[in-house]
């Protein structure tokens, strides 16, 4: 019974996201208010459907379903009522199952914020009214438009657009659900049968009932701004409340995924003895190379609210972190890497692949074809200025990031090229990113104490004094303290120079209250 009902469920879902996708379509086309409507009122019905599909599932761990092939894999008797109830993100089909729901909540999400601008109210058009020569030359291309047509505003489409876009993405892994990932496939137990449970390592902390669902709320976070981004170059429309709205659910996936990472490194430490917080595991890396990503847009979306800048760069930023989501769920869930919290090989690894490959041939046609109309924004000044740090911050970002996806990806490039099995330990990427994190640390310490415009030398003296001198004393201390390496002290030396900076900007801005 629990077999029917739960694929009752997931089709049910599956038959509103398409119905929802294609009625908005019809509705931005035919500027029918009344498709956009009706799209938007089955989002309700997705997501009871995949609610239902969930409760079902914990259903039938709960009462031991074992006729269900996924309860019968990762369900026990033996198993701990806690454990038993996570069980479901322990295996393939069910961490599908739930990462589905988690999108299609993040979809009802933004269809409740947004369903003014995806029904076109005029009066919540972002900025698309706003005309005049200050606005356009900080890259509003909406006022461009506007401008050029005599000051008549035109319907801004983007919010529609990358509704289209999260229902896309959720029809794939609803799709997952109904083929290759089906957790309610039917299985004949024997008399006397008992499942396994899921793997000891997974019970033996309770960090397992909170790690992976902030990881999915992370991951799937990203999903939003990804369609924000998708939407505005569709449109061919860019202002800085898509900006602001991209940059509020980006700062929620991002806070998400950092909880996530954090759990997990604590996991790690305390079950399988690491000694350390960070071993740069395949899967550890997985999850690092959206949140470098995510980290970096939210740095450069503050240049380009100021100065109308990095407009296309900030579009590529986050089409990279979506984008290196679902990589990281093809590492992690295809079976093709070893590590201790990967899952076996599946039949969801050609998907996974294509799904990656459409939407970064998507995003890299989107970005060239837009290019032109959306780059725009005023010169930068001068490097010494905090815009010229949150781009250099940027470009240490981006190069962090190449470094760890070519050390988790070599190995599999290097297999299917040669045949030949090769690994990257953690010597190469210690190696690799030592600088970068010493350099991350001293634009932490310094971007926040330079000015947005010029500054004088004096200026940038005064500013960088304190900082400067609790680092060196910092250095001093701990070279007395019988610290030795240049690396590590150099680190403890810029780490206080940023807790020094962060406490002046605070105390600065408290006296300004």
């Amino acid at each position: 019974m629990n077999n029917v009902l739960g694929d009752f469920g997931v089709a049910l879902a599956g038959a509103a996201v398409l119905a929802s996708v294609v009625l908005v379509i019809v509705g931005i086309v035919r500027s029918d208010v009344r498709s956009l409507r009706v799209g938007l009122r089955l989002v309700y019905v997705a997501v009871a459907g995949l609610v239902f599909s969930f409760v079902i599932l914990e259903r039938a761990l709960i009462t031991r379903d074992f006729t269900v092939r996924f309860v019968a894999e990762y369900g026990s008797s033996r198993t701990s009522p806690l454990f038993n109830f996570t069980s479901l993100w322990s295996g393939l089909e069910g961490s599908i199952l739930l990462w589905a729901l988690v999108l299609v909540g993040f979809w009802w999400v933004f269809s409740y914020r947004f369903r003014k601008q995806v029904l076109g109210d005029a009066t919540k058009l972002s900025n698309s009214t706003v005309v005049g020569d200050r606005t356009a030359a900080r890259g509003d291309t909406a006022a461009r438009d506007t401008a050029a047509r005599g000051g008549t505003a035109t319907r801004d489409t983007t919010a529609a657009w990358a509704f289209v876009v999260m229902g896309v993405v959720t029809a794939f892994f609803i799709g997952l659900l109904i083929g290759p990932a089906d957790p309610f496939s039917a299985f004949s137990p024997p008399v006397g049968y008992d499942g396994p449970g899921p793997d000891p390592l997974l019970q033996s902390n309770v960090l397992m009932a909170f790690h992976p669902p902030m990881l999915y709320l992370g991951y799937v976070g990203f999903t939003v701004p990804f369609a924000f981004a998708i939407g505005a170059l569709i449109s061919g429309r860019h202002n800085r409340q898509w900006l602001k709205d991209c940059r509020t659910f980006t700062l929620v996936a991002w806070g998400f995924l950092t909880i996530g990472i954090v759990l997990g490194a604590w996991w790690s430490y305390d079950t399988l003895g690491w000694g350390g917080y960070w071993g740069w595991d395949p899967v550890e890396n997985a999850s690092l190379l959206p949140w470098l990503c995510g980290t970096a847009f939210l740095h450069s979306a503050m240049a380009q609210e100021s100065r109308g800048i990095l407009v296309v760069w900030n579009l590529s930023l986050i089409c990279a972190a979506f984008n290196l989501t679902i990589l990281g769920t093809f590492l992690t869930r295809s079976g093709v890497l070893v590590s201790v919290h990967s899952f076996t090989e599946s039949a969801i690894g050609p998907a996974l692949l294509g799904f990656f490959g459409f939407t970064c041939v998507a995003c890299v046609g989107l970005v060239a074809w837009r290019a032109g109309r959306l780059r725009g924004g005023r010169q930068l000044q001068s490097a010494f200025n905090r815009t010229g740090s949150l781009i250099a911050n940027n470009f240490v970002f981006a190069a962090f990031t190449l470094v760890v996806l070519l050390g988790t990806m070599f190995p599999l490039v290097s297999e299917a090229v040669t045949g030949d099995q090769v690994s990257v330990g953690a010597p190469y990427f210690n190696q690799m990113t030592t600088p970068l994190g010493l350099l991350l640390l001293f634009l932490m310490a310094v971007s926040p104490m330079l000015p947005w415009g010029k500054a004088s030398s004096a200026e940038l003296n005064s500013r960088l004094q304190l900082s400067a001198w609790v680092g060196t004393a910092t250095i001093v201390i701990a070279v007395l303290a019988g610290v030795r390496g240049w690396a590590v002290l150099l680190a403890f030396g810029l780490a206080a120079s940023v807790i020094a900076t962060g406490v002046r900007r605070l105390w600065t801005a408290c006296r300004k209250r």
